[in-house]
């Protein structure tokens, strides 16, 4: 997972040394002094300034108070804070650009971490257009919001092309917990991109326990299409969701591929709605219907029914595949899928 992908050579190369706290400024004398050398009011002073560096140091000291000590104006400032730098809002000052680089990528690991522990939904944004991008905690915080936290991080996704990784490990986060109609809408986030973003994915469904995905992961990891460290990555964490995926009845499995169906066809329209919702032979014989059927008589033991309605299905999914009605990942996700499913009818 990326934590920042910055604007400038000083920002890139410091994402190696995050960790290392504010060590790159302290031979400037700049350390934040502790809370109780410093007025509470000062520091929320500083929250406002153009210089990085009096930013970072009021943030890392307002970190060591107790979050219950800090004033409601205070936290009013640090949401505020985040949200400017999370929308390019903070005017920058110019006199120490060097310096500024080198202090930004732990300053702003500092602010989204602190903002996080302040628990306001106020914050949700900053977090979902900068935060994620920080640490897994911070992703769970925003995960934690559901169904509230899809329209920020839909931001994210439009205006923040290097969150795309993080806000994908989100989106699963929030399907591992969500009801069936939020899980529907993240589904459909997950698997909608032309751009699988093929280690974020991975990572994804780790975090997520997608287990249903293990058939399309080993699908990358042997394709030659995607870089080996992407091939690694996907193998990795199929091997992980093996165990959990094995254990899976046929009809347990259906259900979760008729929930990536759903999620692939909400909101579908032309020759996308087609291939979900209707047929030569009428609605009753439409993909959905077919799947779900399928679901149906697995369960009920009609298993040469159930293994042709899932091979119709494989077929049609094939031929919108082919006739770019489906993205090549939304295929190989449900073929691979499906093709488990009817190697455990018995």
């Amino acid at each position: 997972m990326p934590v920042i992908n910055f604007t400038s050579p000083a920002r890139r190369a410091l994402t190696g040394i995050l960790s290392a706290g504010f060590a790159v400024i302290a031979c400037c004398a700049l350390a934040a002094a502790p809370a109780s050398a410093q007025s509470v009011d000062s520091l929320t002073a500083a929250l406002a300034s153009t210089d990085v560096l009096a930013r970072g140091s009021a943030v890392e000291a307002l970190s060591q108070m107790p979050v219950t000590a800090i004033p409601f104006a205070t936290r009013d400032a640090l949401i505020a804070l985040l949200e400017r730098e999370a929308t390019g809002a903070q005017p920058v000052d110019s006199v120490r650009p060097n310096e500024a680089d080198e202090a930004w990528g732990e300053y702003i690991i500092g602010l989204a971490d602190l903002v996080r522990t302040l628990g306001d939904s106020r914050a949700l944004r900053g977090l979902a257009l900068l935060g994620i991008q920080t640490s897994r905690a911070t992703q769970e915080f925003v995960a934690g919001f559901g169904a509230q936290a899809l329209p920020q991080l839909d931001e994210a996704w439009t205006t923040k092309p290097d969150a795309r990784p993080s806000v994908v490990t989100t989106w699963a986060l929030i399907a591992n917990t969500a009801d069936s109609t939020t899980r529907i809408a993240v589904l459909h986030r997950l698997f909608a991109p032309d751009d699988t973003f093929p280690i974020a994915l991975a990572d994804a469904a780790v975090a997520g326990k997608l287990v249903v995905m293990v058939p399309f992961l080993d699908s990358l990891g042997q394709s030659d299409t995607v870089l080996p460290i992407a091939q690694g990555a996907a193998s990795e964490a199929a091997e992980k969701l093996r165990p959990a995926f094995t254990a899976l009845s046929a009809d347990q499995l259906l259900a979760q591929y008729n929930a990536i169906l759903d999620g692939i066809c909400l909101n579908s329209t032309g020759a996308l709605n087609g291939y979900c919702e209707s047929s030569t032979n009428g609605l009753d014989n439409s993909t959905k219907h077919l799947l779900k059927d399928s679901g149906s008589h697995v369960h009920q033991g009609a298993a040469d029914q159930a293994r042709q309605e899932i091979q119709t299905v494989i077929d049609r999914t094939l031929n919108a595949v082919a006739n770019e009605v489906l993205t090549p990942a939304q295929g190989i996700l449900l073929v691979s899928g499906l093709r488990q499913v009817i190697a455990r009818i018995s």
